[in-house]
């Protein structure tokens, strides 16, 4: 039995057999040895144990896997996984290796996505990926290029660059993860065609917003909603909120006597707690005085029932565009809000008012303004997108009546 350190610079100089095989031991991991023969060189790991059907000892031998597909080190940890089971006399080898739908439900456990995030992930599979989802993570690693390339282009024409974009980054990032946990049964990422072919959608970054007249289209464009959804939007524009903090707002997480909101479901985990506008308390009061006994959610649907996992529905780009002739997103309202704030030199108030990250020393240690700090550069941001809506540009107003 030759001896022999299994590295890649010695490997290589072993040619291959003219007939038969030849086993190469490893020095540092006993067990662990390399099968060279005729076309390919594979490692294996072999134990002795006692056999009680004989009363005598038996060799066990399982294979890791080729040298080419898998490095030297991956075997090396691999044979030291398998040697202590197999001197149990327990099998190694497992039942079924998860499907890319369950590794992607893995994923987002082990990553601890956002709600939201995780929504995302299951419908793009859904949607995008049927029939891969149902693939062992082996057979996804077989996907080959053209069927790649094939789906992106699908994806691009029935979605739009932006979306091709988003999905095939999401399974790239599954099927990564496939690879880090199962490294013998994931040895490449299909996804990597893109790269090599510079195949990844080009897509820049969204800035649509409300500007000059558009404030005041939109306003007369929500008066033509029903009274839920007119508010939602006009919430989230005064807040700057995200659209599925708007929709699952929450009577728990408002308090109309202190004036704040308290949301704690957020995109980023991070609570957003905030003062309210004056226009913003008078859309929480109408709708208080509207809501009816029992009601959770401060804009509930009641024209049909939304589960939880639905009610982003209430709050789409359709019902801006359809109303309004603008062509924006839920999200604009929200990058409307940021820039009329910064406009009014409230850079550092805006980043807290949204719940973005301050990742400074001065943001993360020494920042001690409290809520109250906040009230008043909130009310003036709000005064602005106020005048705005009611009057348009050029007309400065000290102070409006709510929008209705």
């Amino acid at each position: 039995m030759p001896v022999l350190p299994l590295i890649i610079s010695e490997i290589k100089k072993l040619p291959c057999t003219e007939k038969g095989q030849v086993d190469y031991f490893d020095t540092k991991v006993k067990g662990l040895f390399l099968r060279v023969g005729m076309n390919a060189r594979t490692f294996f790991v072999r134990v002795t144990i006692p056999d009680p059907a004989s009363g005598k000892y038996k060799a066990v031998i399982e294979k890791i896997g080729r040298f080419g597909v898998i490095t030297p080190e991956q075997a090396r940890k691999q044979a030291l996984e398998l040697l202590p089971e197999l001197r149990k006399g327990r099998a190694t080898k497992a039942a079924r290796l998860p499907t890319v739908a369950e590794l992607m439900e893995a994923h987002l456990i082990t990553k601890a996505l956002a709600d939201t995030t995780a929504k995302a992930y299951r419908r793009d599979f859904a949607e995008k990926f049927k029939e891969w989802g149902a693939l062992t993570i082996d057979q996804a690693g077989k996907i080959p290029p053209d069927a790649i390339i094939d789906r992106m282009e699908q994806v691009k024409r029935n979605n739009g660059d932006a979306a091709a974009l988003i999905a095939f980054r999401r399974l790239q990032t599954v099927l990564n993860f496939a690879r880090l946990k199962y490294p013998l049964a994931v040895p490449r990422n299909p996804c990597e065609v893109l790269t090599a072919g510079k195949l990844w959608p080009q897509a820049g970054a969204r800035t649509t917003q409300l500007r000059g007249k558009d404030f005041k289209t939109f306003h007369a464009g929500m008066m033509a909603v029903n009274e839920v959804t007119r508010d939602a939007f006009l919430l989230a524009l005064y807040h700057g909120l995200r659209s599925n903090e708007a929709a699952g707002l929450l009577w728990s997480d408002v308090d109309l006597g202190e004036e704040t909101l308290n949301i704690l479901k957020t995109k980023t985990k991070r609570p957003l707690h905030v003062p309210l506008s004056r226009q913003s308390a008078a859309i929480l009061n109408r709708r208080k005085a509207a809501s009816g006994e029992g009601d959770t959610f401060v804009f509930p649907a009641r024209t049909r029932p939304l589960p939880d996992a639905s009610r982003h529905v209430l709050l789409k780009g359709d019902s801006i565009r359809l109303n309004t002739g603008l062509d924006v997103t839920p999200h604009s309202l929200r990058r409307s809000f940021m820039t009329i704030g910064k406009r009014l030199h409230f850079h550092e108030e805006v980043e807290r008012l949204v719940n973005h990250a301050d990742s400074s020393v001065t943001g993360r240690h020494y920042d001690g303004r409290d809520l109250e700090d906040l009230r008043e550069p909130l009310q003036r941001i709000a005064d602005e997108i106020e005048r705005l809506m009611l009057h348009g540009v050029g007309v400065k107003r000290a102070r409006f009546e709510s929008a209705e």
